[in-house]
Formats: structure tokens, C-alpha cells, sequence
């Protein structure tokens, strides 16, 4: 049944979930604003002012203390509140943050503000993907992690399309306009917290059935009678069954045992290796980066840099469920490998030479095009997938804030590695990239599982019910071959 109110909560979910694109490119144009270097900078003695490494890494830095503080009240705040509670306070703590960002007269403030924000991605990264996946028939989850990812690009390309126009302003216009803008995120989670259904499996978890039987047929778009939606809610039941059987309560510290640790480690170093790739570099640097390496309207080219990973998201939507988890990962990583060294390589022959310059073009945007079209939606797929019902808040929260931890070690160490003040590695960071690349290909081929075709529960018994050699996954039992939809569809990712 296509109903408007479902298209419009998917939308206002959806949509909320590109404050972290936004994000992602927002702080790209303001760290290179004249006024804010003016505001936050230091003089050197040719009466030049410029940020340093310090303050570049705190106000990248600390919205990931933020964003780890809000990962890890999930679970209190899910017990307490649901789904919904956690978008109307991630609104709350996202609008407070937007407005000390804005006052713009004291470092502390403007981190203050930072901390704030990251609070709120906290809440959003934790949330929008569990309920999505929560909400949406199993066989769809390629699919709507697929999109979900692409509202994350739309909010990059909003971002860094606000900061090539708002280029050409001058004053403070310049970059507190485009820190404004970020109050409509608040108001889709407002919006989100006030009009969406609780999640289903959290009403049913209270014991609320009938209610839990209308949100699911909201969310799926199903009439009260139909044969559909008594599936999905017995679905749902036996998920419930499961639940109480094993305990009556999830317990932190069964996060750490038996299965649910390879779970775990599987989520975390997931989120670990998309983010070592260098995704972080490019968009969080690629603007100052540009600039120092000699491009003229560095501002310009981080626009297409954005439009070029919106666009490459698309394929992922389709790719994920038809292609598989295993082949997008390896056919994306060795395309990342390939242009990193060959950029790298050009820089070293010819280095400040117009063939470097146009490599360093055309590698960022092939690398970015080959990682939004691989790791950059896998990542959030198999950070939320890969999880059991009954954990998946504890197992999300803790792989979100390995994520987190992640993005901030290679957001603070970046500029200390490619400012000339500093390491001064410049172009040569590429070969880093590649290096930490041909890690997550490894990774990759020994660890990460096929789970595409797999629903919810055939997941929870296939990584259940593995045999375990350290951390690695073994054969898939019989019944779950890849031929049947289920295994690590190959030899790496299943130990023979």
C-alpha cells in the first residue's frame, strides 16, 4: 500500500541522517575562511594569520567526544525513551550546540558547541540505522542503508556546495551562514521524534502488541488485515520469543562473549578500516590540502569532490544486496589502491608540476567515487546488520563508538601529518592511504562475512551457530551455503 505519511516518515528519517554528510563538509570551508583564521588564528611575523595544527585538530577532534558521549547513552536512553525520545533530544542538544558555534568569540565556546554537536551524531549514527533496519522487510536492507547513505552524500554536497558560494562573501557571513543552515537538521529530528512510530520491536517489547502491530503496519505501508503484516508481526513474536528464552534482560557483558564477540569485532573493525582509508582526509582537509598543494579554487574542486560521492552512492543501493558485501568491499579497495599509488608515484616524478596537480584532481575524485560506491555504505550496513535483536543497541552503540574513536584518531592526526608546520608529508600522504588500503583489503578477504540475501534471523543463526577460529569466521553450517543465500560467500571470510 503506498501510503504519503510512510513515504514522508522514511523521508524525515532519512533525511535527518544527512547532518553527518553535512557535517563531514561543513567544517572543510569554515576552517579556511579568512575571518574565522582572523577569529581563531595565530599572527606570524609577516603579520600572516593561519590556524594551527592545535586548534585544527580540537575543532575537528572534539566533536567525536561529543559523538562518543552520545553513543554510549543509546541504551539508557532507549530503555527510557525509545527511538523516538532519542531523535527529539538529539534535536535539543544539535539546535544548543548550532547556536554557541555561532556566537564566535572564545575557542572554548566554538568547542563547547562542537561537543554539542557531536552528541546529537552520536544519537543519530546509533539510531537511524537500527530503526531503519528495524523498520524494513530483511530482504530491503541493502537497500535502505543504501539511501541512507546517499542522504549522508546529499548532506556533503549541501555542505560544500554552501561553502563554494559562500566563498565569495566576505565577514563573518562567510562561515556562520553555512553553521545556520545545520538548524533544519534539528527540526527534521524534531519532526522525526514527534510524528514517526516508536519502533515495533521496542513496543513489543513492553508488551504494547497492538501498538506494536499498528506501527509495523505504518512503516511497512500494510492494511490492519492483510496476510503481509501478520507475518511480519510474527516475525516479530518469535524475535520477542527468542528474547525471553535466553534472558529476560540483555546483558552488557554478553557483548564480549562466545559469537556476539566475533559480532562485535566484526562491527568494530568494520568501521575502523572505512575510516583508515582516508575517507576522513579527503573530506574533512581536502579544501586546505588543495590549496597548500598549489590547486587555485580549491573551494570549487571540494564541491565536485562531493557531488562526485553523492552520485557514486547510487550504484551501492543496487550493489550491496546484487553483487554482494565480499565483492563490493574487494573490487572498491583495489580501485582506492590503485590511485592512491599511482597518484602518489606522478607527485614523486614531477612534484609541484601541473601533471601533479591534475593527478592530485582526478585521484581524489576517483578514489572518492570508488569509495562511496563500496565501503562507504558497507560500512553502515554491516555496523548494523551483523548485530542480534536483543544486543543490537549495546553491539551498535560500542561498534559506533569504535567508529567515532576512529574518525577522531585520523582527524587529529591528519594535519600534524600534512601540514608543511608539521610532518609536511603533503601529496605523499597518499602512499599512507594505500598502505592503510592494502590493510583493509586484507582484513577484508579473511574476515568480513556475506550476509546479502540473508534475513534478519537466518543472520542470527548463521553467526550464532560459526565455529570459531580466533576471531576469524569457519565454514557456514549445512543449509546456509552461499548458494542457498547464506555463508561468507567464498573462500576468504570463511576459513576452510
Amino acid at each position: 500500500m503506498h501510503s504519503p505519511r510512510r513515504y514522508l516518515m522514511f523521508a524525515v528519517t532519512l533525511g535527518s541522517g544527512s547532518l553527518i554528510g553535512f557535517e563531514s563538509g561543513y567544517l572543510n570551508g569554515v576552517l579556511a575562511s579568512d575571518d574565522f583564521i582572523h577569529r581563531y588564528g595565530r599572527c606570524d611575523a609577516k603579520g600572516n594569520y593561519s590556524l594551527s595544527p592545535t586548534t585544527r585538530s580540537l575543532f575537528t577532534s572534539m566533536l567525536i567526544a561529543g559523538a562518543l558521549i552520545g553513543c554510549c547513552s543509546a541504551p539508557l536512553l532507549q530503555k527510557s525513551y525509545g527511538f523516538r525520545g532519542r531523535f527529539i533530544l538529539g534535536s535539543i542538544s544539535l539546535a544548543i550546540g548550532i547556536a554557541l558555534q555561532l556566537i564566535g568569540k572564545f575557542e572554548v565556546v566554538f568547542i563547547l558547541g562542537r561537543v554539542l554537536e557531536g552528541y546529537t551524531l552520536g544519537i543519530i549514527s546509533t539510531t537511524v540505522p537500527s530503526y531503519l533496519i528495524e523498520t524494513v522487510p530483511s530482504t530491503s536492507r541493502g537497500l535502505i542503508i543504501g539511501l541512507y547513505e546517499q542522504v549522508v552524500t546529499v548532506g556533503l554536497v549541501t555542505a560544500s556546495g554552501g561553502n563554494y558560494g559562500l566563498s565569495y562573501l566576505s565577514g563573518s557571513k562567510q562561515w556562520r551562514i553555512e553553521v545556520a543552515i545545520q538548524f533544519a537538521h534539528a527540526i527534521l529530528l524534531m519532526i522525526a521524534g514527534v510524528s514517526n512510530p516508536e519502533s515495533p520491536r521496542h513496543l513489543a517489547k513492553l508488551g504494547n502488541h497492538t501498538a506494536a502491530r499498528t506501527s509495523l503496519g505504518q512503516l511497512r505501508g500494510l492494511a490492519a488485515d492483510s496476510p503481509e503484516l501478520d507475518e511480519a508481526v510474527a516475525e516479530v513474536h518469535i524475535w520477542l520469543l527468542d528474547d525471553t528464552q535466553q534472558q529476560q534482560e540483555a546483558r552488557f557483558r554478553e557483548c564480549f562473549e562466545g559469537p556476539h564477540l566475533r559480532r562485535l569485532v566484526l562491527g568494530c573493525s568494520m568501521g575502523f578500516h572505512a575510516e583508515s582509508t582516508g575517507i576522513v582526509f579527503f573530506l574533512s582537509y581536502s579544501t586546505t590540502f588543495l590549496a597548500a598543494a598549489g590547486i587555485t579554487n580549491a573551494y570549487l574542486i571540494t564541491f565536485i569532490i562531493g557531488l562526485v560521492m553523492s552520485a557514486s552512492t547510487l550504484p551501492s543501493i543496487y550493489c550491496l544486496d546484487h553483487l554482494g558485501r565480499r565483492s563490493c568491499a574487494f573490487i572498491g579497495g583495489t580501485i582506492m589502491l590503485i590511485v592512491c599509488i599511482v597518484t602518489g608515484a606522478i607527485h614523486s616524478a614531477a612534484p609541484q608540476s601541473a601533471a601533479s596537480q591534475h593527478a592530485l584532481i582526478a585521484g581524489s575524485l576517483l578514489f572518492i567515487f570508488a569509495y562511496a560506491s563500496s565501503w562507504g555504505s558497507l560500512a553502515w550496513l554491516v555496523i548494523t546488520e551483523a548485530y542480534s535483536s536483543r544486543l543490537r543497541t549495546y553491539q551498535s552503540t560500542i561498534s559506533m563508538c569504535s567508529y567515532w574513536i576512529s574518525q577522531w584518531i585520523f582527524g587529529f592526526i591528519t594535519p600534524y601529518m600534512v601540514d608543511e608546520s608539521a610532518g609536511n608529508l603533503g601529496v605523499n600522504m597518499m602512499y599512507v592511504l594505500a598502505g592503510f588500503t592494502v590493510l583493509s583489503l586484507v582484513w577484508a578477504y579473511f574476515y568480513l562475512p556475506e550476509l546479502s540475501g540473508l534475513t534478519q534471523a537466518e543472520v542470527d543463526r548463521f553467526l550464532s551457530s560459526l565455529r570459531s577460529s580466533g576471531f576469524g569466521f569457519d565454514s557456514p553450517p549445512p543449509g546456509d551455503s552461499p548458494d542457498n543465500g547464506g555463508g561468507c560467500g567464498g573462500k576468504g571470510g570463511c576459513e576452510e
